[in-house]
């Protein structure tokens, strides 16, 4: 797979200038005033929590902006079309006048993002479910996660995870290696990934936050 990712000369200016920001259900973030880099803190994220540096790293490029109104959505979960925008900005990538559309409820009444998730999808990023849908407002699931930073971050698996819940015949067990071996994510405790698990905001705030490093360290 072919994908060209914004260059970057220090750490968490991947996007450069291009807002990667963070859409509620209903409506893009960008409808939202633009704050200024370096000031926003969002007044729902605790301080001291574990997510707290990598969501603030973010905001401050202007890659998360969250709601709006200060707040950033902590404790909400994240969904695949919130993902699908999140991803998109991550690449430079030319629009295009039209897409091949597979999914059976993808248009313009389901979701504000059909060119960022027929784009994604295009590149191999996504892929729908065995009904040929996207399921545009369904949370984003740990496996999916793994899948889909996999996929978009060219993550190789160093070796066989070692959780004790994902079988080796799992659809995404080496995605779930992938996400393991390049110190994406540990899991959750006791030998175990937590694959059909939801994925919030502030943990998906993590997991880009990972991944983004690992790249820029891999000199992508």
């Amino acid at each position: 797979m072919s994908k060209k990712l914004l260059k970057t000369a220090t750490a968490l200016t991947i996007m450069g200038g291009v807002l990667f920001s963070a859409e509620s259900n209903s409506v893009k973030a960008e409808s939202a005033p633009l704050q200024k880099a370096n000031t926003i803190v969002f007044k729902d994220v605790p301080k001291g929590h574990w997510a707290y540096e990598a969501i603030h790293e973010l905001a401050e490029q202007e890659i998360i902006l969250g709601y709006g109104d200060g707040i950033f959505g902590f404790g909400d979960n994240v969904t695949r079309e919130q993902v699908a925008a999140l991803i998109y900005r991550v690449f430079d990538m030319e629009e295009q006048d039209e897409y091949e559309n597979p999914y059976g409820d993808i248009d313009e009444n389901s979701t504000s993002f059909i060119e960022e998730i027929l784009a994604l999808t295009e590149i191999g990023i996504f892929q729908g479910d065995e009904n040929g849908n996207f399921r545009p407002k369904a949370t984003l699931t740990r496996a999916e996660m793994a899948q889909v930073l996999t996929n978009a971050f060219d993550l190789q698996a160093k070796r066989s995870h070692n959780f004790n819940d994902v079988s080796a015949n799992s659809w995404a067990t080496n995605a779930i290696s992938a996400v393991q071996t390049n110190g994406i994510t540990m899991g959750i405790g006791e030998g175990k990934f937590g694959p059909s698990m939801k994925v919030t905001r502030e943990q998906y705030a993590q997991f880009l936050h990972r991944a983004i490093l690992h790249d820029m360290e891999q000199g992508q």
